[in-house]
């Protein structure tokens, strides 16, 4: 299930903020896949169409890379690059695993 609405800053006039924060516009669309492929997926875009700005976040269980094991696993993507891939892997802070770009 997919869904698209767009947002604004968290202190903005949409939100009954006071309107301090600027006025750009993006667009959140939540990719809801858990029945399918077990993930969910998030996407904030400017609705101005720049794909410089864009951020996708995906959480799911994937397995640990050189481990037999998996773990719950965030992935944090802006435009072509992985900045974080990180991997829950006991009771420390999340592990960032690697940072590469995406092919």
């Amino acid at each position: 299930m997919k869904d698209q609405i767009a947002i604004g800053h968290w202190d903005g006039r949409d939100y009954l903020g006071d309107g301090s924060g600027p006025d750009a516009r993006y667009l959140c669309e939540i990719q809801d896949d858990r029945l399918r492929r077990g993930r969910v997926a998030l996407s904030l875009a400017p609705e101005s169409g720049s794909t410089e700005d864009v951020v996708d976040i995906v959480v799911e269980i994937a397995t640990v890379p050189g481990k037999s094991y998996s773990a719950p696993h965030i992935v944090i993507q802006c435009g072509n690059t992985i900045v974080a891939d990180l991997y829950q892997t006991g009771s420390d802070a999340m592990q960032d695993i690697t940072k590469e770009e995406v092919a």
